[in-house]
């Protein structure tokens, strides 16, 4: 079976060994750990951290030319360019430091805000979500003044916030297995050898890590920023 990676990104990007579970132990409570490990495993946040982190860098050394930190440091952010992807970040630290500092501040703000005007008009929905029945339930409230297709964009991405953040206490051994498999799969392991660690004594091991892969990669490529 063919490769899908290399062992040396394991080094480049600062991967834990696959294999070891007790690496991916990451406090529950500190859900934009958990967030940015996702992040920073995607294709398109460490493009564009490489096609920023120069240009970012200069425009620091302009403002200040006693500016000392580099791309390499762990509190760097490239800036993406205004107009351009915006990838839901505030900026993009290196994909490559686990540690990365401020991470409470890359994310952009998912709190849902209510204007004072509309609270009379929500008074039977505010009722309601206290129902234990409805309590697996959201309520997204639409402006029919305003667009409807940036509202929705916008709903999307508090109700996937929403999502994530109270599945935390349920989650985080979900969590660390996709991250062990897409670090496997970066680093060149083939289907086999990962069924070997996971999905041990199981007849259809390929496919198990397939299904697991593409759950993975769901998570990873869709979570709240």
């Amino acid at each position: 079976m063919s490769r899908r990676g290399s062992p040396g990104n394991a080094e480049i990007f600062g991967l834990p060994n696959w294999r070891d579970k007790t690496a991916y132990s990451w406090e529950l409570t500190d859900v934009d750990r958990w967030k940015w490990e996702f992040t920073r495993r995607r294709p398109e946040i460490r493009a564009a951290f490489d096609r920023y982190k120069q240009i970012t860098h200069e425009c620091n050394l302009i403002s200040d030319p006693t500016e000392t930190m580099t791309p390499e440091d762990p509190d760097f952010w490239a800036i993406v360019t205004p107009g351009d992807e915006t990838y839901g970040l505030e900026g993009i630290p290196n994909p490559a430091i686990s540690g990365a500092l401020y991470l409470e501040s890359v994310f952009k703000s998912t709190e849902v805000k209510v204007e004072v005007g509309d609270i009379a008009e929500l008074e039977d929905v505010i009722h309601a979500k206290s129902r234990q029945f409805l309590s697996y339930q959201a309520f997204v409230v639409i402006d029919r003044r305003k667009p409807l297709e940036s509202q929705l964009d916008e709903a999307r991405v508090k109700l996937r916030a929403v999502m994530f953040q109270r599945s935390r206490r349920d989650r985080s051994g979900a969590w660390s297995q996709h991250l062990r498999i897409l670090d496997a799969v970066e680093t060149g392991a083939t289907n086999d050898e990962i069924a070997r660690v996971f999905f041990p004594g199981t007849r259809e091991g390929r496919q198990a890590v397939s299904k697991a892969l593409r759950a993975a990669k769901e998570v990873r490529d869709n979570l709240p920023s």
